[in-house]
């Protein structure tokens, strides 16, 4: 729609009034009025006339923010004979192209890496839910049936379009490259998540890869995805933004506000499996399922087949090329079948019957209908699909072994990330569960990092300071740098930032014996490290170093350091 000022609407609604106005009195004059037209302001002028007042036929409706017909007839919109949005497919249930002209021409290598995709996140799926339906991890969601959705939607953006998903797309970071041992490592939250175990299961999150961390309720990725986009859009960065949605979720208000803020700002996708967890589609709304949503907000819409690889593929290409070229949102609905439980914590027998899930586990999945096309092209034997599946669950399954060895983050880790410079209460509850931990150590499990491994690394790198800094080893500055290493025993960056430090002077001079300048070091340190934990660091120093010495050493490194400004 044209977005016209107030001055123009208040113009163009003038021009309409007197257009009215000229026709009746044309009509009057017909009818045998006579003396001049009138000249009363139009608004009097209609309130004595109005009986008289018509409209030309070839006018059109001028309301604000509407582009219409008039009608004479009192016709009522029926939904039923509105008329539905195809669904567009590339391929059949043989695996054959329907149209020629759609085929998006994949080469054999990238036909073959999408389905090593696909299968590897299916066999990924079956050992872990195992995992949990064992015990060994607490949560998991499968995605079987809608591999196609995530994996063909991420073949067709740039690696640099930002990513925000629900929880069912697992195969966009696969795609990316986020390894077996990343995924396993969240799923169990051990100490080389990059979660640092905080996240439920399966809450993947990866920065490198453009990938926003998943977030459990529904829909409040829709809004930041509209956000990020405005952002790109402004940036003029040529970059997109995705997001992931299901049907449940389009009956948030959070995703009606997003789809009226996208008019000019992202690309969404969607996705519809058939069941809002256990509520089917027919119960979750009326009318032509969500893509109906898309015109009505003014949103350029497509209805795809989402177990069609191809299709979803053709689409999300198509769609991207376009929001980055015209600045606009595009909606897909991408129609695909949940096969597994919601979750690990759902039973899908008890609202939907066995004979139903089993219509959807031949042909028409998404796996076998590539697996055929790929056939048909003499791309892919049965010998091959048999070596590629065992190496699949093979390599599951080592990643797995590895994992579940490591161990759990440390403890302290909780208190961290949430503010730049921790606040009196956290650090008082961490004290407090240290003593706790102290004194009922026996009733707590031993399997999470220790920082001693951590302090030990500290250590080490300071005597390589002090063996290449003859004044680090006078006592009094000795005390500060092991006090600050102590306090960051847990933490790694301290240990890489000294070494870094090092090595840089190291790498330029290529010398075994380098003098670094002392107050070089200290400020480096002190920039680094104190100047972000400055009360924390000062409040444990405070119990472990006596008060004046450290006061001293202090103001000897810098005469205007004091102990109340550190």
């Amino acid at each position: 729609a044209v977005t016209r000022t107030r001055s123009n609407l208040e113009h163009k609604g003038t021009r309409f009034l007197r257009t009215c106005y000229s026709t009746a009195c044309d009509r009057d004059e017909e009818q045998g009025s006579s003396g001049p037209v009138p000249t009363l302001p139009v608004a009097e002028h209609l309130s004595s006339t109005r009986a008289s007042i018509t409209l030309a036929t070839d006018d059109k409706p001028m309301f604000p923010g509407f582009s219409a017909q008039w009608t004479d007839k009192l016709n009522f919109i029926d939904p039923i004979l509105y008329g539905t949005i195809p669904v567009y497919r590339v391929l059949d249930y043989g695996g054959n192209i329907i149209n020629s002209s759609e085929d998006p021409k994949l080469d054999q290598s990238k036909v073959v890496e999408i389905y090593h995709c696909m299968t590897l996140l299916n066999s990924m799926d079956r050992i872990l839910y195992e995992c949990q339906r064992q015990g060994r991890i607490s949560f998991y969601m499968t995605h079987y049936g809608e591999e196609a959705t995530a994996v063909g939607s991420a073949a067709a953006i740039n690696p640099d379009d930002l990513v925000f998903a629900q929880y069912r797309e697992t195969g966009v970071l696969m795609w990316r490259g986020y390894t077996l041992d990343q995924f396993i490592n969240q799923c169990f939250g051990n100490c080389e998540d990059e979660g640092k175990g905080r996240m439920m299961p399966i809450h993947y999150g990866s920065k490198a890869n453009n990938f926003v961390t998943i977030s459990s309720p529904l829909t409040v990725q829709l809004p930041q995805a509209v956000g990020a986009a405005y952002s790109f859009k402004m940036a003029k960065n040529g970059r997109c933004v995705i997001t992931y949605f299901g049907e449940g979720a389009a009956s948030e208000g959070d995703a009606h506000a997003a789809f009226n803020f996208a008019s000019t700002l992202d690309c969404p996708v969607f996705r519809n499996n058939g069941y809002a967890i256990s509520t089917p589609s027919h119960e979750q709304y009326r009318g032509d399922g969500v893509a109906a949503h898309g015109p009505a907000y003014g949103m350029t819409t497509i209805r795809v087949d989402g177990n069609d690889i191809f299709a979803v593929y053709n689409a999300t290409k198509a769609a991207r090329e376009f929001t980055v070229k015209e600045n606009r949102p595009v909606l897909i609905e991408a129609l695909t079948y949940r096969i597994g439980h919601h979750s690990t914590s759902d039973d899908s027998s008890t609202y939907r019957q066995d004979s139903e899930v089993n219509q959807w586990t031949g042909a028409s999945h998404p796996i076998a209908r590539l697996k055929q096309y790929m056939e048909n092209q003499g791309w892919w034997t049965e010998a091959q699909e048999k070596e590629w599946k065992q190496d699949t669950v093979n390599r599951v399954r080592k990643s797995l072994e590895r994992c579940e060895k490591r161990l759990k983050p440390d403890w302290r880790e909780m208190f961290y990330d949430v503010y730049e410079k921790m606040p009196d209460h956290l650090m008082n509850q961490m004290k407090m569960m240290e003593e706790h931990l102290e004194k009922y150590a026996e009733h707590y499990p031993k399997n999470y990092e220790k920082n001693n491994s951590t302090l030990l690394l500290g250590r080490q790198q300071l005597a390589a300071c002090a063996s290449i800094v003859p004044l680090a080893v006078a006592a009094a500055k000795r005390v500060m740098l092991v006090t600050i290493i102590n306090f960051f025993m847990f933490k790694n960056e301290v240990a890489q930032w000294i070494n870094n430090f090092i090595i840089k002077r190291i790498d330029k001079t290529k010398k075994k014996k380098v003098k670094i300048n002392y107050y070089d070091f200290i400020n480096f340190l002190y920039y680094k490290i104190i100047s972000s934990y400055s009360v924390v660091i000062q409040k444990y120093i405070f119990d472990q170093v006596d008060n004046i010495n450290y006061c001293h050493c202090v103001c000897k490194l810098k005469p205007n350091w004091s102990f109340e400004n550190l």
